[in-house]
């Protein structure tokens, strides 16, 4: 499912630099190459800017390639805050599903609960210099609040499923209380 632009024009209307990352079909073949489209899209809004720091969020598997790319590519001193919401930081059983796809058997086995992928993810500390939240809906039945937890960031647990962050856009003011 891709996230609608809707959260991305309500926060440049109320004028924030943001890139909002969606769980993008194209993207699931592999969550590092996900990180690295993600990398590209945050130096363009950077640079767009004035070179201002971004408010990075990330949606499901948007959420994590985006912990990557921060992590792993150097993308924290672009972001101001990165908020993540519903993304599958210690995995979710749906990715095993994806595995015997052969298209999306790399993201499946990345995105799987216990993975190595996860592992290293999570061996070193966030970066500083840039606001870690992390969303987790209380109705979400894809990635459950346990997947959501980042260790060193502000994580909060909201009434919502997984389809329904962006559908109701009164999350839109909640998000923005932690930029």
């Amino acid at each position: 499912m891709a996230v609608p632009r809707q959260p991305e024009a309500y926060f440049k209307g109320h004028g924030y630099a943001v890139r909002v990352v969606p769980y993008h079909f194209f993207d699931m073949g592999n969550v590092r190459d996900y990180a690295r489209n993600i990398v590209e899209q945050v130096d363009k809004e950077y640079n767009s800017n004035g070179r201002h720091r971004v408010v990075l969020i990330g949606y499901s598997l948007g959420g994590l390639a985006s912990l990557y790319a921060l992590k792993r590519f150097g993308l924290a001193g672009k972001v101001s805050t990165f908020i993540a919401v519903g993304a599958p930081f210690h995995g979710s059983e749906l990715a095993l599903l994806a595995i015997p796809t052969g298209v999306w058997t790399v993201m499946g086995l990345q995105a799987s609960p216990c993975s190595p992928f996860h592992r290293d993810l999570h061996a070193d500390p966030l970066p500083a210099g840039t606001k870690f939240v992390s969303i987790s809906g209380k109705r979400d039945d894809v990635c459950p609040a346990s997947t959501n937890y980042l260790k060193g960031a502000v994580n909060v647990s909201l009434d919502y499923g997984h389809s329904s962050f962006f559908a109701d856009s009164a999350i839109f003011p909640i998000m923005e209380t932690y930029f």
